[in-house]
């Protein structure tokens, strides 16, 4: 039943205009409980100890020191057929391929890889090799889970901190993961919640307004030239004149845009019919993984509609009048906007 209801839900309306939709598989270990933490639950990570995305996660909330315990290798076993069987029901619900998040330091692949989280003595730690077992395990058994279905695998191309794994790690993990059976890289930047080389405040891996469009794309470029499959480039991707340098030049072959799509929806149908000043630009600021980060209701600066659609729904006037807006601040622009549009 729920898979019938999400492909009711989401995924058929989604078809509909000719998308292909995935899932991506996460393994939150060090976030037992988003909005509040239970008193003795139990903490994991590869190794014992405070790890980064946890000691971050408890700075957002307000909560003291967390002590993590090291993971089995049954329980490594067991995570792995469990990601298996999510991405079998996946594809039993309509979706199109499978995406593994694997990055920014808050998911098991990610923590495994980095030597700031992975300090165990046995298989799954210590050398580089080590270090990307889990990794592969998983994307070999993801991939005789699910057949010929694509596999997209989310890689964090550095993590922005002292003594985290480089950027010349990551491409030969990159490379091992395509031999185990990965379709196509999809390469960000970075660890959630510190970042040593950001502002305060800043997420390193979500780059705000001061940082140059497409900051993360050199990442994706130097991945690509190592790997045989399709390279996803993603990072302040806002503008049409960037998206398609970022594809002409060879240094990726797909565009991710995430942020932009919260400030206009219709981004790629703006661009495909080259209303490029319709386009309302993301600015950056990041209003919207604040909001989300504290539990409450997503919100954009610039698109007071986001999360709200149908309660803000515009609609043409039944009776057209002449308006007349005095200021022209950014709430009396605004006004003038709606009043045009009805």
């Amino acid at each position: 039943k729920f898979l019938t209801e999400i492909n009711h839900w989401l995924v058929n309306p989604i078809h509909q205009y000719g998308v292909m939709i995935a899932p991506q598989l996460w393994y939150g270990n060090q976030y037992p409980i988003w909005s509040s933490l239970e008193k003795g639950q139990a903490w994991v990570a590869p190794s014992a100890g405070s790890p980064p995305a946890a000691r971050a996660l408890l700075a957002m909330l307000g909560e003291g020191e967390c002590f993590c315990r090291e993971f089995s290798a049954k329980e490594i076993r067991d995570i792995i057929d469990r990601y298996c069987k999510a991405a079998k029901l996946a594809l039993q619900a309509g979706f199109d391929f499978i995406e593994i998040h694997g990055c920014h330091g808050h998911n098991l692949p990610h923590q495994f890889f980095s030597p700031l989280d992975n300090r165990r003595g046995d298989a799954y730690g210590g050398t580089l090799e080590n270090r990307m077992r889990f990794g592969i395990e998983l994307a070999r058994a993801v991939r005789l889970a699910i057949g010929n279905y694509p596999l997209f695998w989310r890689l964090s191309a550095e993590e922005g901190l002292s003594g985290g794994f480089t950027l010349q790690e990551s491409i030969q993990y990159a490379a091992a993961l395509v031999e185990a059976g990965v379709d196509v890289i999809d390469v960000t930047y970075g660890h959630e919640g510190i970042n040593e080389t950001a502002p305060s405040r800043a997420y390193g891996w979500a780059p705000e307004g001061w940082e140059p469009l497409g900051t993360f794309v050199p990442f994706a470029e130097a991945i690509k030239r190592r790997v045989s499959v399709p390279v996803v480039g993603v990072g302040r991707i806002h503008t049409s004149e960037v998206a398609e340098a970022v594809l002409s030049e060879g240094k990726c072959d797909l565009d991710a845009l995430g942020r932009q799509l919260l400030a206009d929806p219709e981004w790629v149908e703006k661009v495909r019919d080259s209303r490029w000043d319709d386009i309302r630009p993301c600015i950056g600021c990041n209003r919207c993984i604040d909001h989300f980060s504290e539990g409450k209701p997503i919100r954009c600066a610039v698109n007071a509609a986001l999360g709200r659609e149908e309660e803000f729904e515009i609609s043409k006037a039944k009776d057209s009048k002449t308006v007349y807006i005095i200021g022209g601040g950014p709430a009396g622009m605004e006004a003038a906007r709606i009043a045009a549009l009805r």
